[in-house]
């Protein structure tokens, strides 16, 4: 069956659901960098891990939590114990977990 959907707001949900089941259905890490995806994340609560790379070029892992604020600079994430921590949007990779 197809739909028709007119409507901008209906529209936007429903990607949003779509790319929710997306990222909660898979089974393997997902890198996310467009607006939409981290709003996502957000909205579900699935745990991202945040990733830079040191001076040899190998990417660490420096925090792991829930998205809780995003800019287009930045995004903030809800450590486990709480800690809340900012990480660039431009030398920071953000993966949501298995």
């Amino acid at each position: 069956m197809i739909y028709s959907v007119k409507c901008p707001v209906a529209v936007l949900i429903l990607k949003l659901f779509l790319l929710k089941e997306y990222i909660m259905k898979s089974n393997k890490p997902r890198t996310l960098q467009k607006n939409i995806e981290f709003f996502t994340a957000a909205l579900s609560q699935c745990t991202v891990t945040a990733w830079q790379e040191d001076p040899a070029g190998v990417y660490c892992e420096v925090g792991r939590g829930i998205v809780e604020q995003i800019s287009e600079d930045s995004v903030r994430i809800r450590n486990d114990n709480g800690t809340k921590s900012h990480y660039d949007r431009d030398i920071t990779m953000f993966q949501t977990e298995k």
